[in-house]
């Protein structure tokens, strides 16, 4: 009796720290996704003000930003 209950503590125990790790694992996906919906989400934001700034503009001979103020703001 003394030996199955060992034996299942033991499984259980591998069990618990797979999950564990597993869950670490879920938490560090869930950060990097995060970043990523951030700099996309600064990256919508700058083309859309860089379109209004254009839109806004196109009447008085002035286009968009150059391509160098785009590089800085991505």
């Amino acid at each position: 009796m003394k030996e199955q209950i060992q034996s299942r503590l033991g499984e259980l125990q591998r069990e618990y720290e797979l999950g564990r790790a597993r869950l670490r694992e879920l938490e560090r996906q869930q950060r990097n996704l995060e970043d990523q919906l951030l700099r996309i989400s600064g990256a919508i934001q700058v083309l859309e003000e860089v379109l209004a700034h254009s839109s806004g503009s196109q009447g008085n001979g002035h286009g968009a930003e150059p391509a160098s103020a785009l590089a800085e703001a991505g």
